[in-house]
């Protein structure tokens, strides 16, 4: 199963090498609704059989999964979302869950190694979150089960994945979209002088931090844990 499933892209991921999990967990119901769609590619078809899949909304401390039933489970992104005081209590529902020599593997972001290209990404995401803040939003509507954010990037090029990391297709892309929607802002004054001249100096400076350095989605840190046939962790 996948844990913190969100809108599926991890899922798809999975689901082009043939290993899609077969449940999908997430705390946020339009999430787990665009996952579905998404996985579907838009169209509604059905999973063939024995395929099947579920998408469940479930609290990741609270799983509605029976003591040992997992063999594995996937959790990506999830853990820095989740306040300490409750960590403990996720790891030790995932213990239970997991059977006998299953296996918990984490994906998570790693902020301490992010280079320049990696912040020129999320900086270009939080320009992008202050052009159209709904846009942001972990609730959003999505469209077609895809994230609102990948007409800017666009799909990851294969480039740097030897060693973890994965480049932005297409860097200039978001930024063009940037700059098109400053100037028509500012034609029809819709952002103060102040805020539009602020934005366009955090415009400017990404761009010329992007040709210098690039764009990149970032490196990712993994782990893998398994559940020993004595009852405790390996």
């Amino acid at each position: 199963m996948e844990l913190g499933a969100g809108n599926g892209a991890l899922a798809e991921r999975l689901k082009s090498m043939d290993l899609l999990p077969p449940l999908l967990f997430d705390h946020d119901g339009a999430l787990l609704r665009a996952a579905l769609v998404r996985l579907h590619g838009g169209k509604g078809e059905r999973f063939d059989a024995p395929r099947k899949l579920a998408a469940v909304t479930a609290q990741a401390e609270h799983l509605p999964l029976a003591d040992a039933s997992l063999s594995g489970a996937v959790v990506a992104d999830l853990l820095r979302q989740i306040p300490r005081s409750r960590r403990t209590s996720v790891a030790q529902e995932l213990f239970r869950s997991l059977r006998p020599g299953g296996c918990v593997i984490l994906l998570e972001d790693a902020p301490a190694a992010r280079n320049e290209a990696e912040k020129n990404y999320r900086r270009a995401l939080a320009l992008l979150a202050q052009a159209q803040p709904w846009r942001a939003e972990a609730t959003m509507e999505p469209t077609e089960g895809r994230s609102l954010f990948s007409p800017f990037f666009g799909a990851p090029s294969d480039e740097g994945s030897q060693d973890n990391r994965l480049e932005v297709a297409d860097p200039s892309a978001p930024l063009r979209w940037l700059r098109e929607w400053s100037r028509q802002q500012r034609r029809g004054e819709a952002l103060l002088a102040e805020r539009w001249s602020r934005f366009q100096e955090e415009l400017d400076q990404l761009e010329k931090d992007v040709e210098t350095h690039g764009m990149r989605y970032g490196q990712y840190w993994y782990q893998i844990f398994q559940r020993n046939t004595r009852g405790s962790t390996a």
